[in-house]
């Protein structure tokens, strides 16, 4: 992580200035946050690495949601599907 980037990070900072911050370079971001992800499923996140990451998730569920929504409307639709065994539109099995 680049040293300018890691001691704005780990400090409490304003999470509208984290959010410009995570913005410039999403994909980069992102790869950190599945580093950060990794260290804490094997136990090895400091605490400082942990609040990073409770930023980085912060802003990933922001993303998601505002930046790049998902198309919801298709997904409740095949659950519906799936749910009462209709079959597929184009006429599969």
């Amino acid at each position: 992580m680049r040293a300018w980037r890691k001691q704005h990070f780990y400090r409490r900072a304003d999470t509208n200035l984290n959010h410009l911050q995570f913005e410039e370079d999403w994909p980069a971001t992102n790869r950190e946050r599945g580093l950060l992800i990794d260290k804490n499923i094997s136990g090895t996140i400091s605490k400082e690495e942990q609040m990073h990451l409770d930023a980085l998730q912060a802003y990933a569920d922001y993303h998601i949601d505002q930046v790049a929504p998902r198309p919801s409307h298709v997904l409740d639709e095949l659950e519906k599907r799936i749910a009462s065994g209709l079959p597929r539109r184009d006429g599969a099995a």
